[in-house]
């Protein structure tokens, strides 16, 4: 029926789901198993442009469904020369293609209609591979470090692989090398600990925070333990009212808690907690004077407020894109981008969503 459609598909492996069987190559059905395709469909792609009103009827017993956007060579090429090339170049001027075959019943015969919907679409959200590939564990920067602060060159601390520690000049000349007994958990920060504008390395490992000065001193009654492991950090963050700063840390099962300068948990902070690997730190955001904490993923952007409490439900159809700029409006609302590509309003203060209107601006 379908001719040569399928000819060249590897179907050396067979999934069983529910009713279906789905016959294909081992990574694509082991990533189709994973669940990961529901995290952006072809029906989350074909909704955001003019096929979605035929895709939805269910007027045919077969109906193929195909997103060719981004193959327009390849739909130019159905055709023959001269028009070929002229479809090909216009339709390398557009970012939405879907083509619609459909079969069904016409006057005791087989019908058949095959239609090609070709648009550009503002702000369309893509199919994305890091979508489909969500990393199981955290990437762990190993440095080196580059420290900037309180010198009048910059300064290079480095992992030996016995775990010695290195600082050197940005030439490479050493300055000292300390012992140390294991792994950096992927950050060094700079840090004031003392209030004498002298800077300070603060870093992990295990579950153990150390500071360390530029003499290659361990300093100010450290290190100090925390109550578990630390997978990424720390990610240190200066307090808006300028008096000091706080830490945060990741643990295992891709959790996210504050600390204060002495390490004790922030007083009321909920851990942030997501099903998906985490892989770097939230930025800082600034809204009416109250403090909003922006984490980005690979399929998602969600906000929390300063005590790491979820803003509203961004779930579902209320998802931000991963890329959702953040322009605040007035007040506590700002405006960001849904999963469907549309800039609409969040209140950061209520949770809720509405439509972006002109009173907004």
């Amino acid at each position: 029926m379908f001719g040569k459609a399928f000819s060249y598909n590897n179907e050396s492996f067979v999934l069983t789901f529910g009713h279906w069987q789905f016959i294909g190559d081992e990574d694509m059905l082991h990533a189709f198993a994973s669940g990961n395709f529901e995290r952006y469909s072809l029906k989350d792609f074909v909704a955001q442009g003019e096929a979605y009103g035929a895709m939805a009827k269910l007027d045919a017993p077969l109906t193929v469904i195909a997103n060719v956007s981004m193959m327009p060579d390849s739909v130019g090429n159905i055709f023959r020369e001269p028009l070929n090339a002229k479809i090909s170049a216009k339709l390398h001027e557009k970012n939405y293609q879907i083509i619609i075959f459909k079969l069904f019943p016409y006057e005791n015969k087989t019908g058949f209609s095959l239609n090609l919907t070709s648009q550009r679409v503002a702000k369309l959200r893509e199919p994305d591979t890091d979508l489909v590939n969500i990393p199981d564990t955290v990437r762990i920067p190993s440095g080196p470090f580059i420290l900037s602060k309180d010198e009048n060159d910059k300064l290079i601390l480095g992992e030996l692989p016995d775990y010695k520690l290195r600082l050197k000049h940005a030439d490479g000349k050493g300055i000292w090398t300390i012992p140390f007994e294991g792994p950096l958990r992927g950050f060094v920060e700079e840090v004031d600990y003392f209030s004498h504008k002298s800077y300070q390395m603060l870093f992990a490992s295990g579950n153990k925070l150390y500071l360390l000065d530029k003499r290659g001193r361990f300093v100010g009654r450290f290190p100090k333990s925390v109550d578990s492991v630390i997978v990424l950090g720390p990610k240190v963050y200066e307090k808006p009212d300028g008096e000091g700063f706080n830490i945060m840390l990741m643990h295992p099962g891709n959790t996210l808690r504050m600390y204060d300068k002495e390490c004790h948990p922030v007083e009321g902070w909920k851990d942030i907690v997501l099903d998906e690997t985490i892989e770097n730190f939230p930025e800082m955001l600034i809204v009416d004077g109250k403090t909003f904490w922006v984490l980005r993923t690979r399929t998602k952007t969600m906000i929390y407020r300063e005590n790491g409490e979820a803003v509203g439900d961004l779930k579902g159809d209320k998802t931000l894109l991963p890329n959702s700029g953040i322009r605040v409006l007035h007040g506590t609302k700002v405006a960001v981008t849904s999963r469907k590509g549309k800039e609409v309003v969040l209140d950061l203060e209520s949770g809720k969503l509405s439509k972006l209107k002109k009173s907004d601006l």
